[in-house]
């Protein structure tokens, strides 16, 4: 007794049903993990943000309350007064991967030891004393871009953090619209670009001491 085998495969249609579903289970998936990519990116920029401003607050300690010297300005060197060089090794900084942004790519922009954030130049050289008078909506530090996804600075010679144009409201962020900065009381906060336009006394967020 012969038993009877189906030959019977997948028809035209139905391949095509399963190549649709796979279709839009991809596009419902792929949105999905770039949000938890960028998620990771923005946590990750915090974090070495945060990173920066405990190395900062032992520097100061360390110094009585000032940030940089004469020779070694704070605007510029702070990458080196933290993190040390090729040669020497820094005190307060030992990795310096963390003065790199993950949205900062790097590519092809020519820059030996590359940095992403650059201090608020109107803080620099400030003792701590003066720093502390509004702790928590004076800028620090952030991410220095001079257009969108376009980093600037080196260990050597780091650029400063100003406020950014209202015509050219670029962020660290994949969006554009929003940036991380690290505060003069060492708190970190993913903030919107547009926040950070406005420089007057009642502004949220503050650039100058005065």
């Amino acid at each position: 007794m012969k038993i009877r085998t189906s030959s019977h495969g997948f028809t035209l249609i139905e391949l095509l049903v399963v190549i649709v579903i796979i279709g839009i289970l991809a596009g419902i998936s792929l949105p999905v993990f770039s949000r938890i990519m960028e998620r990771g990116s923005v946590i990750q920029e915090l974090s070495n943000l945060r990173q920066i401003g405990i190395a900062s607050l032992a520097y100061m300690n360390d110094n009585d309350g000032y940030l940089g010297t004469a020779s070694d300005p704070w605007n510029t060197k702070w990458a080196v007064i933290l993190g040390g060089t090729t040669t020497a090794e820094g005190k307060y900084v030992q990795d310096i991967s963390v003065f790199r942004s993950p949205f900062d790519t790097g590519a092809g922009d020519g820059r030996t030891e590359p940095i992403s954030f650059g201090p608020n130049a109107n803080v620099a050289a400030k003792n701590n004393s003066e720093l502390w008078k509004k702790t928590s909506s004076l800028v620090f530090m952030g991410p220095t871009l001079t257009e969108p996804e376009k980093f600037v600075g080196t260990r050597e010679t780091s650029a400063t953090l100003s406020p950014p144009a209202a015509n050219a409201r670029t962020g660290s962020h994949s969006d554009g619209r929003r940036t991380s900065i690290l505060f003069a009381d060492f708190h970190v906060e993913a903030v919107n670009v547009s926040e950070l336009v406005d420089i007057t006394a009642t502004a949220k967020y503050q650039w100058s001491m005065d």
